[in-house]
C-alpha cells in the first residue's frame, strides 16, 4: 500500500501534469484567433494535397477512380431528377446497384455540381475547405478536455496530419466522415458541460450526426447504439443521462430508417443501409490468408469468382448487381462457415488486423516537397484549387519537413498522451476513445483499407498533443530552473 507521503507526492505530480497542459477554462473568444490560424493552415495543406492529386485525376492512377466515377454518376442522376432516396424509375428487383453505397456522398457531390461545377477538382476543393473545420473542432475539444496548450497543439497536428489531409483530396466520403466523428464527440462534450435542460438537446444532436455519418459510410450503423451504452460512463450522471443516451440512439436510428424503408419497398428485403457487409467480411477472410477457402481479396475478383460459381456471366461485371442482396448474404454465410470452422485462426487474424487499424495512418503519403507538373492544356490545369496550390508552393518544403519530423515519434506520443490522460482524467480519456474504440471494434474483423480508419486517425492528434504539451512544458520548466 502506498504511504501517505507517497500518495501526496503522486497527487502533486498529477497537479503539475495538469498545469502543464494549460487552462481548461480559457474563454471561447480567446480561442477564435488560434482557431482561424489553424483553419487556414488546414486549408492550405489540404489544397496542396489536391495539387498533388491533380495529375492523376480522370486517369486509372487516380485513387478510388471507380468509386469516384460511381459517385459522380449517382450525383448526376440526382441533378437529372432522381430523388435523394427513390430514383425516377424504380429499378428491377434484380438490379441492386442502388444498394452498393449509402446516398449521402452522392448528395454532397450533387450539391457541389449544382453550385460550383461538375469536375472532380470542384468536389475536392469543396471537400478540402469543409474538412478544414476538423482541426478547429479538435482545437476546441482538446482545449476543453485537456487544456489550452494541448488544444492548440492538437489543432496544429490535425491540420498537418498526412492521413487527414491526403484523404480530403480523394473523392470518397472518408474525410467527411472523420469530420463528423469529431463533431459527434464535441457534441457529447458540450452535453457533459450543459445543464439538465440543455443536455438532452446536445446528446440528441450527437445521435443525429451519427445518422448523417451513416448516410456517408455504412460502417457507422451501430455507432449510435454503442454510444448510448458507453456515454453514461463517459459523461457521468445517473438515470437522466441514461435516458438521454437512449434518445441519442433513437435519433441515430430514426435518421437511418428512411434508407432501410426505401430498401424494403424497392427490393422486398431488410437491408439497413447497403448490401456490402458480406463482401467486406469475405474479403477480410481472404486478406487473412483464407483464399484456400475460396475467398478473394478484391471486388473484381469476388465478382469474377461468383460468375463462375453461379454460372451467370452478368455477375462478373459488378459485385453489387444483379442479385446483390442474395449474393451478399451468400458471402456472409460462407464467411461465417469459415469462422466457425477455424475460430483460432480467425481470432489471430482479427488481432493482427487490429494492429493494422491502429497503425494505418503511417501509410498516408507526406505532402510532396515540390509542386506537381501539369501540362498547360490539362483539363484541370486552370482550376482555382490548383491556383491556390501554386500560391502556397513556396511553403511546401517546410510543410513536408514538419510532417516528416512529426511522423517518427507519432506512435510514442499517442501512447504517452493516452496514458497521461487516463491518469489525469479517466472519463475525459474515455470520451476521446469512444469513436476510435468503435472503429477498432468494427474494422478489425473485416476487410480493411486505411481510409476506413480515418475517423480513428482523426483523434490521434488529440493524444499526441497531450504528450507534446506536457513534454514542452516540462522542458521549459527545466530550462527556467537551470538558468535561474
Amino acid at each position: 500500500m502506498p504511504t501517505v507521503r507517497g500518495r501526496a507526492g503522486l497527487a502533486r505530480a498529477v497537479r503539475r501534469a495538469a498545469r502543464a497542459l494549460g487552462s481548461r477554462r480559457t474563454p471561447a473568444r480567446r480561442l477564435l484567433l488560434p482557431a482561424a490560424a489553424v483553419a487556414l493552415l488546414a486549408a492550405a495543406v489540404r489544397l496542396a494535397y489536391v495539387g498533388d492529386a491533380a495529375p492523376t485525376l480522370y486517369t486509372w492512377e487516380q485513387p478510388g477512380v471507380r468509386m469516384a466515377a460511381r459517385y459522380s454518376e449517382a450525383a448526376s442522376g440526382l441533378l437529372r431528377g432522381d430523388g435523394l432516396l427513390y430514383p425516377r424509375v424504380w429499378p428491377d428487383p434484380h438490379d441492386t446497384g442502388l444498394l452498393s453505397r449509402p446516398p449521402g456522398y452522392p448528395a454532397f457531390v450533387a450539391a457541389v455540381q449544382r453550385t460550383l461545377g461538375g469536375s472532380y477538382p470542384d468536389v475536392l476543393l469543396t471537400q478540402a475547405v469543409v474538412t478544414s473545420l476538423l482541426p478547429v473542432l479538435m482545437l476546441f475539444l482538446v482545449a476543453r478536455v485537456a487544456g489550452l496548450r494541448a488544444g492548440i497543439a492538437a489543432g496544429i497536428l490535425a491540420a498537418l496530419s498526412p492521413p487527414l489531409a491526403y484523404h480530403a483530396a480523394v473523392m470518397t466520403p472518408d474525410a467527411l466522415s472523420a469530420l463528423l466523428a469529431v463533431a459527434i464527440v464535441f457534441l457529447l462534450w458540450c452535453g457533459r458541460r450543459a445543464g439538465p435542460r440543455a443536455q438532452g438537446a446536445w446528446l440528441v444532436a450527437a445521435g443525429l450526426v451519427c445518422g448523417v455519418t451513416t448516410w456517408l459510410r455504412p460502417n457507422f450503423l451501430l455507432l449510435a447504439p454503442l454510444l448510448a451504452l458507453a456515454t453514461p460512463a463517459a459523461l457521468g450522471g445517473g438515470r437522466r443521462v441514461r435516458q438521454w443516451a437512449l434518445a441519442l440512439a433513437l435519433a441515430g436510428v430514426a435518421l437511418v430508417a428512411p434508407i432501410t424503408l426505401r430498401n424494403f419497398r424497392l427490393f422486398g428485403a431488410f437491408v439497413p443501409v447497403s448490401a456490402n457487409g458480406g463482401i467486406v467480411l469475405w474479403e477480410g477472410i481472404a486478406d487473412a490468408g483464407g483464399e484456400r477457402f475460396g475467398a478473394r481479396r478484391t471486388d473484381p475478383n469476388v465478382a469474377a469468382e461468383e460468375a463462375v460459381r453461379f454460372s451467370d456471366s452478368r455477375y462478373a461485371k459488378w459485385w453489387a448487381s444483379p442479385d446483390g442482396i442474395a449474393r451478399d448474404r451468400d458471402r456472409t454465410r460462407r464467411s461465417l462457415e469459415v469462422i466457425r470452422a477455424n475460430p483460432l485462426w480467425y481470432a489471430a487474424s482479427v488481432a493482427r488486423r487490429a494492429g493494422e487499424v491502429i497503425a494505418s495512418g503511417a501509410q498516408a503519403p507526406l505532402l510532396a516537397a515540390g509542386a506537381p507538373r501539369l501540362e498547360a492544356d490539362a483539363e484541370v490545369a486552370s482550376h482555382p484549387a490548383l491556383r491556390v496550390g501554386t500560391i502556397i508552393a513556396p511553403a511546401r518544403p517546410l510543410l513536408h519537413a514538419v510532417q516528416r519530423l512529426a511522423a517518427w515519434p507519432g506512435a510514442l506520443l499517442r501512447a504517452a498522451g493516452l496514458a497521461l490522460l487516463l491518469v489525469l482524467a479517466p472519463r475525459r480519456a474515455l470520451l476521446l476513445l469512444l469513436v476510435p474504440g468503435y472503429v477498432l471494434l468494427v474494422q478489425s474483423p473485416m476487410h480493411f483499407e486505411p481510409r476506413f480508419a480515418l475517423p480513428l486517425e482523426a483523434f490521434s492528434p488529440a493524444f499526441e498533443a497531450v504528450a507534446l504539451a506536457f513534454v514542452l512544458a516540462a522542458a521549459a520548466g527545466a530550462a527556467r530552473r537551470y538558468w535561474m
